[in-house]
C-alpha cells in the first residue's frame, strides 16, 4: 500500500509548490520525477522515525511508572 501512496503523494507535493522558493520547487520536482526510487527510502525513514518515537514513549512511561512507585 505504501508503495503506491508515496509516489502519488510526491506528485501532489510537486503540484502544490508553484508559489514557493525556486530551490524548494526544484527539490519537489526532482522528488516527483524520481518518485519510484525515492519511495523506498521515504518508507524506511518513516519506519525509523516511528520506531524511535515508540522507544522514547515507552522509556518515558517506564520512567514515570518508576517515579510513582518509588518508596524511599
Amino acid at each position: 500500500m505504501a508503495g503506491a501512496f508515496i509516489p502519488a503523494a510526491l506528485t501532489m507535493v510537486r503540484r502544490g509548490t508553484s508559489r514557493l522558493f525556486p530551490v524548494i520547487r526544484l527539490a519537489a520536482a526532482d522528488l516527483a520525477r524520481n518518485a519510484r526510487h525515492v519511495a523506498g527510502r521515504i518508507a524506511v525513514v518513516l519506519m525509523s522515525t516511528a520506531f524511535a518515537v515508540t522507544v522514547i514513549v515507552v522509556a518515558a512511561a517506564e520512567s514515570e511508572r518508576d517515579r510513582v512507585e518509588y518508596r524511599p
